[in-house]
């Protein structure tokens, strides 16, 4: 891979920054909303969660600690236990 400059990371991600707000106020886990930018990002899901902290943490305030990181999304269909 080519080498990255120093604050590439951050130029990219502050670019999408408003997808990455819109998408936590409608309740997207951050893991999702990642998983989603990941190819247009090019840095990995530690330092996503950096910038959103960074950048982001009025939003995170907001929200439940348990959907920062779950991979479900909030428009997932629970399923029901067979028993």
């Amino acid at each position: 891979p080519a080498a990255r400059r120093r604050g590439e990371g951050r130029v990219a991600f502050l670019a999408h920054r408003e997808e990455v707000r819109t998408a936590l106020l409608e309740g997207w886990p951050q893991a999702a909303i990642y998983a989603r930018l990941r190819d247009r990002l090019g840095f990995g899901y530690q330092q996503f969660a950096k910038y959103v902290a960074r950048y982001l943490g009025d939003v995170l305030a907001r929200e439940p600690a348990a959907r920062r990181s779950s991979g479900v999304s909030p428009a997932a269909p629970r399923v029901a236990a067979q028993g």
